[in-house]
């Protein structure tokens, strides 16, 4: 029997760690839905700043609040908390620093299917810090059925749907196929999540409605720099590279990747690169074989000029002019 649009009920997934300088506004957005049944658990993973007494305060006047206390240990064991307490029929995960468009996000509930669909897809917008809009990601051009080699690709081109957040997940679809996140994963878990759901061929939709706010902070642990992310980097292309056999990709499609692998690669060693003052360390980053790879194939065209100039560098192996390059841009 089909259950019914007033029936449904969404978990909001929130895991926050020291987050009190945005969670009163992901709490605010959501909370401003006029859908009441749904519940919001936040995992507090351990807070050392006023998060969790913020978070006190909320439950106390909010009843489709939950708050969980947890030890630090991470936001992929937060989420998988979450998962295993989750009592709605779909799961919606949203990070402590962003928002939701309350009203995109009621007018998604009233169309969820429980029959048919197992996840839903949607565009979203990145904003800075004070949420003012600085574009929106638009994943595919209309509303559609999405097959799982359209979403392979998808993830082999670009980082649009790399990220849970933002969609809606059948949660008997999750609990029936055991996914959880990688709790050893310290990037790249959001995608390794979704390629687990992949193998197990959902029904996937994407609708044209804008529910998540995607806050660029300084501090976030994307905009931070850890000598891990050349490790997951090259997991990454491993990732995308097999997603590129399995669907039978093309020059064009490869020639992207390539491209977007490069621009990661030199954000990172950017980010490196203010905290070095030798070239031993890039020369060290480039060694691998995988590396050399990327930087082999990535193609200088449509490129700003100034990744231009560091992709071009970095091709001729000129590392002391990189680094000085790098240094002050």
């Amino acid at each position: 029997m089909e259950i019914k649009n007033k029936d449904v009920k969404v978990s909001v997934i929130i895991p926050a760690y020291n987050a009190e300088k945005y969670i009163e506004d992901a709490l605010n957005s959501v909370l401003k839905s006029k859908y009441k049944n749904i519940e919001v658990i936040v995992i507090n993973d351990g807070s050392t700043d006023r998060t969790a007494d913020i978070l006190n305060e909320y439950s106390e006047k909010e009843s489709r609040l939950l708050i969980i206390n947890e030890k630090n240990a991470g936001v992929s064991k937060a989420r998988n908390k979450g998962i295993r307490r989750a009592r709605g029929n779909f799961i919606f995960f949203l990070d402590a620093d962003d928002t939701i468009n309350p009203v995109a996000f009621d007018k998604a509930i009233e169309n969820l299917n429980l029959n048919n669909i197992d996840i839903w897809m949607f565009p979203y917008n990145i904003t800075d810090e004070q949420l003012k809009v600085i574009r929106k990601v638009v994943p595919y051009s209309c509303e559609k059925t999405i097959t799982v080699n359209e979403f392979k690709k998808v993830v082999m081109c670009s980082s649009f749907m790399n990220f849970c957040w933002g969609k809606f997940y059948r949660t008997e679809f999750i609990h029936n196929n055991k996914l959880e996140f990688k709790v050893e994963m310290k990037i790249g878990e959001d995608v390794d999540f979704q390629l687990q759901m992949m193998k197990q061929k959902p029904h996937m939709f994407y609708a044209d409605l804008t529910i998540v706010n995607y806050r660029q902070q300084k501090n976030s642990v994307m905009h931070r720099f850890d000598e891990s992310y050349f490790y997951n980097l090259e997991e990454n292309y491993k990732t995308k590279k097999r997603l590129a056999e399995e669907i039978n990709a093309k020059k064009q499609d490869y020639d992207i990747m390539y491209k977007e692998l490069g621009v990661i690669l030199l954000s990172y060693l950017r980010k490196m690169c203010r905290n070095k003052n030798n070239t031993y360390e890039i020369e060290k980053i480039m060694n691998p074989e995988i590396m050399k790879e990327i930087v082999s194939n990535m193609s200088l065209d449509n490129l700003r000029i100034g990744q231009k100039v560091c992709a071009k560098l970095l091709k001729l192996k000129r590392y002391k002019a990189l680094l000085v390059l790098l240094k002050i841009s």
